[in-house]
């Protein structure tokens, strides 16, 4: 009798360590039949992607065909250095763009404009370039550095202190020159195929210019059409399809 006991125990155990083993597997087998799906449609999904001009490899960021030196505005970018213009600086010309500033006010941002002199003559030579490549190492990824956008954007908010200033004292076709500046830096960073520089646009385009419409316009007009207030771009977008 023991013995048959222990067989029929031994049976039992043996169909459920089975019966366990079959359940796993199916629930495997379901919560991995949603991947499997997904995987099979991974080759259509990189074709359509490659169809639209997604970059899906850091090869894909490279801008093609490739700008050259004589019309590119990033090499001018690149020189630009304004590690003279200090946090208290910027202060000084936040404001001098806010309504009503002080004589004091605009005394003191044109002297912070002053120092920037040589940077604003890089910008306003690199405004009229047509493209804007800075032969990034996309390979990189997250290491790769972005120096020229903190810069950038701070040449941008002493060139709307400078076109404050010219437009309150009463040279309003010099506020525009100096709008049209600022507004081909955000052209220029269109070029960029990431998220960050999209982001300094906005925060280039928000910054308080003079106070007249004409240069809000001009800002949004020279931004999307580029240096000269050209309608097409010269440098074409990147095609990545096939």
């Amino acid at each position: 009798m023991p013995d048959k006991r222990r067989k029929r125990l031994f049976t039992y155990l043996l169909m459920a360590l089975t019966a366990a083993v079959f359940g796993l597997a199916c629930c495997f087998n379901l919560a991995r039949s949603p991947y499997e799906r997904a995987a099979a449609s991974l080759p259509a999904e990189l074709k359509a992607a490659k169809a639209e001009g997604l970059a899906l490899t850091p090869e894909d960021l490279i801008q093609t065909p490739r700008v050259a030196d004589e019309r590119n505005a990033a090499l001018l970018y690149q020189q630009i250095n304004l590690a003279n213009i200090t946090s208290t600086d910027e202060d000084v010309l936040t404001a001098v763009r806010k309504p009503h500033p002080t004589p004091a006010q605009r005394k003191a941002a044109s002297a912070v404009i002053l120092k920037a002199a040589p940077a604003l003559l890089l910008a306003e030579k690199a405004a009229d370039l047509p493209g804007c490549d800075f032969h990034r190492s996309w390979a990189l990824g997250p290491d790769l550095p972005l120096p020229e956008y903190g810069v950038l954007r701070k040449l941008a908010r002493v060139l709307a202190a400078k076109a404050a200033i010219q437009a309150d004292s009463g040279y309003p076709e010099e506020a525009l020159r100096s709008i049209r500046i600022g507004a081909c830096i955000t052209y220029h960073l269109g070029d960029e195929p990431i998220l960050i520089p999209l982001l300094v646009r906005i925060a280039i385009e928000r910054l308080r210019y003079p106070r007249c419409s004409a240069g809000r316009n001009m800002l949004a007009g020279a931004s999307s059409s580029g240096p000269k207030s050209r309608v097409s771009r010269t440098t074409p977008r990147r095609n990545l399809g096939p």
